[in-house]
């Protein structure tokens, strides 16, 4: 029976460690969730340094982008080079789909940063169910084994106590059925039965003297038993009251345990609490790890930013300088293009030939004319709204009906102006050049004119021969051959060549 009881025992205590295996899984799978946790975290706080980064970069590529937009004629944020419109508007529009990604980027690591989040939350609150799940099977099973194990111990003892008593119940039985006790008393009936023989045996009387001698030898073996169990009693009364004493001290130590289990559950969720807030330690620890990662690289753009920032200083003094030096030089390129321009220089020289030239004129033009046409440069002229005068080079002519405007003269009269104006301007520049203008030349002068302005044409050269050593005239028109007294005349050859003949 006691045997039995340890067996169910046994397998009570073996099924509570199975279950206690099973708990141990289940202690996994919390710690499993940890790590996904922890995991999670990380993939958290990456995506935010990502995201910071990015964002980083953003207010950058706007900064650039501002610059450029700010101004027509902007530098290039990064070589600092003068750009063309076409080149800057490609920037701006590079910059605005830089920006663009950057900010699809970013939302789609701020999309897995919340889906991480989620994760987070739910993986928790398994984590928390489990937790305290694991706490109340724990608990209830350390206490079942705590029970089983005493229950299971003192089973054994009673066991070990049964077995002992029936191998003293077997060595009983064993000597009963063998005969082996009491061997003098049985010798000495031997020998009464062989005297008996020998005295005229009674089998009746023997039996009847065997009858009683059996009931003496039955009540003799109850006196030993007796006597034994006498004997014994002590000793079993001892080893009772060992037991008893060990059973009493193994439940004292049973209660003892028991007392210590609170504080031993609370041990438990305490250490299980440390190893939650070490692990969210860790977590903060390796989120602060890439803080302080994407700060370094924040830093090291900064460095690198504030490298650019002092080359783009130096650069700006050298430009600086540069532009005090090219002030100057445009303050001088302003002088001499003020000095050669319309209004500079030209306009003194002009000045200084007006009377020259308008006297050369009006000496060939008295000749042609006999003195009744003239001619006048002016060179300012009011304004039409009255306020001022404007720079210009207006000639007026005369003759002796008055001033009047130069379409109201005659073809000849218009041509006589401008052949006279034409040959004192060569004379003039003939002068200032330092050299005297002794021969004209007119290269076919004579084509655009009809007969009557031909004749007005060769008059006028007539008029002004005295001025000339020589007076050359190159025309195609017969009519003209007998007009100058010498002629040279071009005729081509059939092979080629020319012949010249002077008359």
């Amino acid at each position: 029976h006691e045997a039995a009881r340890a067996n169910d025992l046994q397998q009570q205590l073996i099924d509570a460690q199975a279950e206690l295996s099973a708990l141990e899984r289940r202690k996994g799978e919390l710690q499993a969730l940890r790590d996904q946790i922890a995991q999670l975290e990380t993939e958290r706080a990456e995506h935010n340094a990502a995201n910071e980064q990015t964002e980083r970069e953003g207010k950058q590529l706007r900064s650039r982008l501002n610059v450029l937009e700010a101004s027509e004629t902007a530098l290039c944020p990064v070589c600092h080079q003068p750009l063309s419109a076409e080149r800057r508007a490609a920037l701006i529009a590079e910059y605005a789909e830089q920006i663009e990604m950057l900010r699809q980027r970013y939302r789609e690591t701020e999309q897995l940063s919340k889906a991480a989040e989620g994760q987070i939350e739910q993986l928790s609150e398994r984590a928390r169910a489990l937790e305290s799940d694991i706490k109340r099977q724990e608990s209830a099973l350390n206490q079942r084994l705590g029970t089983l194990q005493v229950k299971l111990k003192n089973a054994h003892l009673a066991a070990e106590q049964a077995a002992q008593l029936s191998a003293e119940r077997a060595a009983l039985q064993e000597q009963l059925a063998s005969e082996a006790f009491a061997e003098s008393a049985r010798q000495t009936m031997s020998e009464c039965e062989r005297q008996a023989i020998a005295l005229n045996y009674d089998q009746e009387w023997h039996d009847a003297l065997r009858k009683e001698l059996s009931d003496l030898q039955e009540g003799r073996l109850q006196a030993d038993r007796l006597r034994q169990a006498l004997e014994n009693l002590p000793i079993a009364q001892q080893r009772m009251a060992e037991k008893e004493q060990q059973a009493a001290h193994k439940q004292a130590r049973i209660a003892e345990l028991e007392a210590q289990l609170p504080a031993l559950d609370a041990r438990i969720a305490e250490l299980i609490e440390l190893a939650r807030q070490a692990d969210q330690r860790r977590a903060e620890r390796d989120q602060k790890r890439a803080i302080y990662d994407a700060l370094n690289e924040e830093r090291a753009a900064l460095k690198n930013k504030l490298e650019n920032l002092e080359g783009i200083r130096k650069r700006a003094q050298e430009l600086t300088t540069q532009i005090s030096e090219l002030s100057e030089d445009e303050k001088l390129y302003q002088e001499l293009q003020q000095a050669f321009g319309k209004r500079g220089v030209p306009a003194m020289l002009i000045e200084a030939a007006i009377p020259e030239l308008e006297t050369l004129t009006n000496e060939l033009l008295a000749r042609m004319t006999d003195g009744r046409m003239q001619l006048r440069f002016e060179t300012q002229r009011s304004k039409k709204s009255g306020e001022g005068v404007i720079e210009t080079l207006d000639i007026l002519i005369s003759d002796e009906l008055g001033q009047r405007d130069y379409a109201l003269y005659s073809g000849g009269e218009s041509f006589r102006v401008n052949f006279a104006l034409r040959v004192a301007l060569s004379q003039f520049l003939a002068r200032r050049a330092g050299a005297q203008l002794r021969t004209l030349v007119i290269d076919e002068g004579f084509g655009s004119q009809d007969a009557a302005g031909r004749e007005r044409l060769v008059e006028a050269i007539n008029a002004v021969q005295q001025c000339f050593d020589l007076i050359l005239v190159v025309t195609h028109i017969e009519e003209l051959r007998d007009a100058f007294p010498t002629h040279i005349e071009v005729r081509k050859m059939p092979n080629g060549g020319a012949r010249l003949t002077v008359r």
